[in-house]
């Protein structure tokens, strides 16, 4: 019952967001950003960012990495979601990448919506 009242505050939260932002809320506009974050910050592949990240995208990459953290650390503190203690960004943002990318008929999705549905799943409390 907790998590679906997560997800109901969650939607009505990101509601104004989304109509104030266009699709600046969806999967689909969050998901570059994630992956240059974890090309960047993870995979340390600093040429092909050079190559092929626009700068306003590097820039903003680091955004992705903040926003699938505080939505982890929200749900452990509900205690929604469970995570390792001292688990980095990195397995936190791939994991939520990786999910979003098997299900692209959800891009047009809420992305913060989305990224917490991952993590309840991926880090789901024992009880």
């Amino acid at each position: 019952m907790a998590r679906l009242m997560l997800v109901i505050v969650l939607r009505f939260a990101v509601l104004g967001q989304a109509r104030a932002q266009g699709n600046r809320g969806t999967a689909n506009y969050m998901l570059p950003f994630c992956r240059t974050w974890l090309k960047v910050a993870a995979e340390r592949d600093m040429a092909e960012v050079a190559r092929n990240v626009p700068d306003t995208e590097l820039m903003t990459a680091g955004m992705c990495a903040g926003v699938v953290v505080g939505i982890a650390e929200t749900l452990r503190m509900f205690e929604l979601a469970c995570p390792p203690e001292l688990v980095s960004y990195e397995p936190l943002v791939r994991t939520v990448v990786a999910e979003i990318e098997k299900h692209p008929e959800q891009l047009s999705e809420d992305s913060i919506v989305l990224a917490s549905e991952v993590v309840m799943l991926s880090w789901a409390c024992k009880k």
